[in-house]
């Protein structure tokens, strides 16, 4: 047995307003914007209770995208602080694209 019918129609109502939406929208591309954006706030949190263990309660700049490197150099813990920091604008790391 399937749950999916062998026929299945669908007509649309045209012309029939809807007053619930906003701005007319349909509910098509927001969902999808909304879970994305879920996801990078919780990589943000992440990298925060990170921060947190090494006693970093600062601002910190996650770029979108949220790459595996920078998502570990914003952490910030004991290893990443051994690295020499570089002048502001003195280089363009080949491992993070804009």
């Amino acid at each position: 047995m399937s749950n999916i019918p062998a026929q299945f129609s669908v007509s649309l109502l045209s012309n029939v307003p809807n007053p619930r939406t906003i701005f007319s929208s349909k509910g098509v591309g927001e969902p999808s914007l909304i879970l994305a954006t879920s996801v990078f706030l919780a990589i943000k949190d992440a990298i925060q209770s990170a921060r947190s263990e090494s006693d970093l309660h600062n601002f910190f700049r996650l770029d979108s995208p949220a790459t595996s490197e920078r998502i570990r150099l914003a952490c910030e813990d004991k290893i990443t602080q051994k690295f020499e920091q570089p002048e502001p604008g003195s280089y363009k790391p080949f491992s993070i694209r804009p």
